[in-house]
């Protein structure tokens, strides 16, 4: 059983389920969608073997390999009264319009709320919607911009229905790590999985299939 986030999930369940199948057809791989938050407990408890993650400092609980360091991009409605000329955006312009960002307790947000007040910065107006599509939905329905990595609005941005812009001024990025419990050893063919994980990963990104993800591990 393996838990990835839904911001993680478009670049990476798929090819994965293709590659277990394909190089593990005896191991029956259950793929759980959920925000980290929720994947934390579930690795706590044993509910699931493995879980894709944030790196935000305190996963010391479990063992932890470095998958991919994530870019995370202001993004908007292609025609949004919020949208920003083509280029960078400086960071101070990115927490303007009102930021449509998950909760406080998932991964992404406490990296951007940090990096925010390290510049000497605040966010003051946050719409709180801890689901993909609603968030999605949200920007579409132009309620604000979003500051994420490029895979869980991929196809948006590809058709132009939305558009990413780098931030400048401050490193926004994430760390992706795929953890495992310290407590509960691997079944044989978990530890299988996850290195399938390594292999595809690394895949998806020197091929440029991960948009704005830059390969970890050796």
């Amino acid at each position: 059983a393996l838990g990835i986030p839904p911001s993680v999930s478009n670049a990476l369940a798929l090819p994965l389920l293709v590659a277990v199948r394909a190089t593990y057809p005896e191991i029956s791989l259950q793929l759980t969608e959920e925000l980290s938050g929720h994947l934390i407990e579930q690795l706590r408890s044993g509910r699931i073997n493995l879980a894709v993650l944030f790196d935000d400092g305190q996963l010391n609980a479990f063992s932890t390999v470095p998958l991919v360091e994530e870019e995370m991009l202001f993004v908007t409605r292609a025609d949004s009264r919020f949208a920003a000329p083509d280029g960078p955006v400086a960071l101070f312009d990115a927490i303007k319009p009102p930021l449509i960002l998950p909760g406080l307790q998932h991964g992404v947000r406490p990296r951007i709320e940090s990096i925010v007040r390290t510049a000497g910065l605040s966010i003051d107006n946050v719409i709180d919607i801890n689901s993909v599509a609603i968030l999605r939905s949200a920007i579409l329905a132009d309620l604000g911009a979003t500051i994420l990595p490029a895979a869980p609005l991929l196809s948006d941005i590809e058709r132009g229905s939305m558009r990413a812009h780098s931030i400048s001024g401050a490193q926004i990025s994430r760390t992706v790590v795929i953890c495992s419990s310290r407590n509960i050893p691997l079944t044989n063919a978990a530890a299988a999985v996850e290195r399938l994980v390594l292999a595809v990963t690394q895949k998806l990104c020197s091929s440029g299939q991960w948009l704005g993800a830059q390969a970890l591990m050796v």
